[in-house]
């Protein structure tokens, strides 16, 4: 009983994380993130985040280092435009206006 309830458990998580996945997002951008993560209440959540090397990630593209890496990891041409950097440094940058 213990395991089909486990089983049941499972089986429920993962279509749900299906489901959550398939969602269709839309890039918003931070300064809209800004409007509700910037306040008091919040934590100060987008104040924290853009004094951060995280909120830098897209620009680290552009430094001379990434092209040395980029290189190492078998990009060809430009960090910045290319999807295997993209995908970390820029994640939903394909749906950016």
């Amino acid at each position: 009983m213990k395991k089909s309830y486990v089983v049941v458990l499972v089986v429920l998580f993962a279509l749900l994380t299906v489901n959550a996945f398939s969602a269709d997002f839309t890039y918003v951008g931070a300064d809209k993130c800004k409007m509700c993560h910037k306040s008091e209440k919040s934590g100060q959540q987008f104040t924290l985040w853009e004094s951060r090397k995280h909120s830098k990630s897209f620009e680290a593209l552009s430094l001379d280092k990434a092209v040395e890496v980029a290189g190492e990891a078998g990009v060809k041409g430009n960090p910045s435009e290319s999807p295997q950097c993209l995908k970390c440094h820029a994640p939903l940058h394909e749906k950016a206006p």
